[in-house]
């Protein structure tokens, strides 16, 4: 299938009529790429939420040292 890149603006259901109108092996194809586009998503966000509630230097040491007490 040929790539054309278009800039605008369309609607889920605009983009649900294209995708139901895919044969079995596009429908696969775009099934990997939203569960890819998915994992990345989720991946950005873990490392968001890491680096947000990272605690300081001192304390990890502190934390490291105390639990081999």
């Amino acid at each position: 299938m040929p790539t054309l890149n278009l800039v605008t603006e369309v609607t889920i259901d605009d983009l649900l009529l294209v995708v139901s109108q895919f044969c079995q092996a596009e429908f696969f194809q775009f099934e990997l790429g939203l569960v890819k586009l998915k994992q990345a998503r989720l991946d950005t966000e873990a490392a968001q939420i890491t680096t947000a509630h990272r605690l300081p230097l001192t304390k990890q040491a502190r934390l490291t040292t105390e639990g081999h007490s």
